[in-house]
Formats: C-alpha cells, structure tokens, sequence
C-alpha cells in the first residue's frame, strides 16, 4: 500500500513472520519486468533477516518465478 512505503511496515512484517516460523522457508516472485519492486522488496528483506545465509536461485518454472531460500 502506497502510504507505507518506504516505511519499513511490510519489511517488520515479514521478519515476525520469519520470527514466528523459524526453519527454511521460500519465497517465489513472478520474474517479470512489470514486478522489479517485489523482487527488490524480498531480496533485501531475506539478505536484511539472514545476513550472509540467503541463497538467491533463478528456476525457470511453469510461471517463471524467481526463488530465495532462508
């Protein structure tokens, strides 16, 4: 939502998520050009939450996502 951007809310979010459901996790995104804001949004989230323990992998799939494992 446009009026928590660049606020952290979604980022905090995430991280209790992270917080309450510790183990491996996966987080897919649609690898097109017209979502380079959620891409961006979880790769510096996941890297934010795991330090150096994010593993980014490119899988071509039926919807070509894009894979981060924590």
């Amino acid at each position: 939502m446009k009026p928590f951007r660049g606020r952290h809310v979604a980022e905090n979010a995430a991280s209790q998520v992270f917080d309450k459901h510790p183990g491996s996790w996966e987080v897919q995104t649609n690898a097109t050009d017209r979502n380079k804001r959620a891409q961006a949004f979880w790769r510096k989230t996941m890297n934010n939450y795991v330090s150096d323990s994010c593993v980014q992998e490119f899988v071509a799939t039926r919807d070509d996502n894009e894979k981060l494992h924590g």
